[in-house]
């Protein structure tokens, strides 16, 4: 069967003949293109002024068709049909650029949390701030231009930050901290927002931090293997591994609680 295209479409909007899988047409063709728009108003325009000027009355058509056709005749119920199906439209465009809009913020902090474990994984100091070079005035504009709610807009703002510190480091131990610190951010994220963001938001936070903290890991290692420490290197490594144990054994509590409180029911 082959796709009616608008020119083909306007005359049963006008005559109310159009089918359900018809109407979704019209509104696939009419939802992102101003000009079909504009044509659809004209169309309904002309046909509200040739109604006024010349009334169409069917001889042949029953009482109840000819009342009907009638009242779908008068041009102020065509126009009040014609505003209902661009109210319609507008109603799910306005839906559909939301969702883009949320989409995009997502991609934005899934890239940042990439981004900040491609330098983390760099091999030299060079390498590092090589690699934040390449991202950063792009990432920079979606910090700053992007419609975040609050807590995404800290958290975006924190990972970009965080970045640029892990780009300026030499010492396995101070992109440790880095880490650790970025960890703690992203877990109070995904506590702030356990009752509005969707699993599939959270599954990917989780994975966030589950990579940050293993690159922590990965990073005191190479600290400790780096020579015998010093008193006050000891502290600052033990302080990391301690927020890092201390994380995990607040997550298993939590999920310990769930799981009692789900057995419960």
């Amino acid at each position: 069967m082959m796709t009616m295209n608008l020119d083909d479409l306007l005359p049963n909007v006008v005559d109310g003949q159009l089918s359900e899988a018809e109407q979704l047409h019209l509104g696939a063709l009419l939802r992102d293109d101003p000009a079909a728009q504009q044509k659809y108003l004209d169309y309904l325009m002309l046909d509200a002024q040739l109604l006024w000027e010349k009334p169409v009355a069917r001889a042949s058509a029953t009482r109840e068709t000819a009342d009907r056709s009638r009242w779908f005749s008068m041009p102020a119920v065509r126009w009040g049909l014609a505003a209902s199906v661009l109210l319609l439209l507008g109603v799910a465009s306005f839906f559909w650029v939301l969702d883009r809009r949320t989409q995009a913020r997502v991609e934005v902090v899934d890239q940042l949390a990439d981004w900040n474990v491609a330098i983390a994984d760099a091999q030299t100091p060079d390498e590092r701030k090589q690699r934040f070079d390449e991202r950063a005035d792009i990432f920079s504009k979606d910090v700053r231009l992007v419609r975040w709610p609050a807590e995404d807009k800290q958290l975006a703002q924190s990972l970009f930050e965080n970045a640029r510190a892990m780009a300026q480091q030499d010492n396995p131990l101070d992109v440790a901290e880095r880490l650790d610190g970025i960890s703690e951010k992203v877990l109070d994220w995904m506590h702030e927002s356990s009752n509005t963001a969707n699993l599939t938001r959270v599954t990917a936070m989780e994975r966030h931090y589950l990579r940050f903290t293993e690159r922590s890991l990965e990073k005191l290692q190479r600290a400790a293997d780096s020579g015998a420490p010093d008193e006050a290197k000891q502290r600052r490594m033990d302080k990391v591994t301690r927020h890092i144990a201390k994380r995990a054994e607040s997550r298993v509590a939590g999920e310990a609680e769930k799981t009692r409180k789900k057995a419960s029911r």
